[in-house]
């Protein structure tokens, strides 16, 4: 059956679902498990923030939420992330877990690749850099593909960009230089888009930063404006338009 009939096999009208619409269905059924999670994690209440959202070809939703305690001074790692796949009537196809919340008073302290970011010398920006979180994606990709692709923002803000600094936990981890931004789609990010258009998306091509540039930002500590406590947006502009 093709989407553009309007009626199933038995006559009966079928109702199409929006992005916004899969987002509210996504936090209804989140809101509906919160005894499940709170018994596991041991906390006594839940909040839930959408982190990312996308439609997926023409069939399918994508929603990933983020849960974390109603807190001031979350960290990122105490916060956990859930992905719910709808089909464009709304049924509820995939859900799973995508990370969960480190425990705050965990015994012991986990090695990590790069110094504590609060003992770093906070940057000072010469440049119009756009600020690139990374914290997960780093993980799966070399650091130039999870930096450059694929992100919801204005091309023509991201054009002003003079250069792009990638980010873990508040730690300045590469730098790049965008020649151009183009849609997030396969055939622009071959080998990266894995076959899939990501609509609504951004991604640049270009190079790492040279030495002058890298020596100014790279193992500087984001500055704590910058860094607001539960903000789930990856992306930060460090001018005014």
């Amino acid at each position: 059956m093709r989407k553009s009939d309007p009626f199933d096999s038995s006559g009966e009208a079928i109702g199409y679902i929006s992005l916004e619409q899969a987002i509210l269905e996504a936090r209804r059924l989140a809101r509906q498990d919160d005894r499940r999670l709170l018994q596991r994690l041991g906390w006594d209440e839940v909040v839930w923030t959408e982190l990312d959202s996308e439609q997926r070809g023409e069939d399918f939703f994508r929603v990933v939420l983020q849960f974390r305690r109603p807190a001031r001074g979350v960290q990122e790692e105490q916060t956990g992330q859930e992905e719910f796949i709808f089909d464009d009537t709304g049924s509820l196809q995939d859900r799973q877990v995508l990370v969960w919340p480190e425990p705050v008073d965990a015994g012991t302290v986990v090695a990590s690749p790069t110094p504590p970011p609060d003992s770093a010398e906070p940057a000072v920006f010469r440049h119009k850099a756009l600020l690139i979180s990374v914290n997960r994606s780093a993980a799966e990709r070399p650091l130039y593909d999870a930096t450059r692709y694929a992100w919801k923002i204005s091309k023509t803000r991201a054009k002003e960009a003079e250069v792009i600094l990638a980010t873990r936990h508040g730690l300045i981890v590469g730098a790049f230089i965008a020649h151009d931004w183009l849609e997030a789609t396969a055939a622009n990010f071959p080998g990266i888009a894995e076959g899939v258009d990501r609509p609504g998306r951004l991604g640049f091509v270009g190079e790492e930063a040279p030495d002058s540039i890298k020596n100014l930002y790279v193992g500087k500590r984001v500055p704590d404006e910058y860094r607001k406590r539960g903000a789930a947006n990856p992306v930060k502009y460090t001018w005014r338009t």
